[in-house]
């Protein structure tokens, strides 16, 4: 994939939707590439169980 964000070749980049999806998902930060796969694995093994729906904010929201 190519270096420059602003390459129209980044639509072709599947990290680029798969990123805005989860940020959006959980309203973690999209720009933020340092949550790579490894990041969100370890997230989701921690905190599956204890996701919960925000209706109001539209993300799910983990429970503490």
């Amino acid at each position: 994939m190519p270096v420059d964000k602003g390459s129209p070749a980044n639509f072709c980049n599947p990290d680029t939707y798969t990123f805005g999806y989860l940020a959006t998902l959980t309203s973690k930060g999209k720009d933020d590439e340092t949550k790579d796969y490894q990041w969100w694995a370890d997230w989701w093994a921690k905190n599956n169980e204890k996701l919960f729906w925000n209706k109001e904010k539209g993300v799910f929201e983990v429970q503490q």
